[in-house]
């Protein structure tokens, strides 16, 4: 007879983000954040482990930083700003 078991040797914590919040331009993956005025800017990320719908963030971003979900209408945000400098 065999059994197979699973033990939790450690715990780790992961920064995961939504998979539709990322974005991919050539080899750079980046994500839209938000501070605390409202602005918007891109932050290139390093991306990990997929989890279903989620992706690992493991450099580029903290923990409690604000990200936006849809990076179509935070690049339309951000391209007036950008004109007007």
């Amino acid at each position: 007879m065999y059994v197979k078991v699973g033990l939790v040797i450690g715990q780790t914590d992961r920064l995961l983000v939504p998979a539709t919040a990322v974005i991919e331009r050539s080899e750079v993956t980046g994500i839209y954040v938000l501070d605390s005025k409202g602005e918007t800017s891109l932050r290139y990320v390093r991306p990990g482990h997929r989890f279903g719908d989620k992706i690992e963030i493991l450099s580029g971003l903290s923990p409690g930083e604000r990200i936006a979900l849809d990076p179509v209408a935070a690049s339309a945000r951000l391209a007036p700003a950008e004109a007007a400098k």
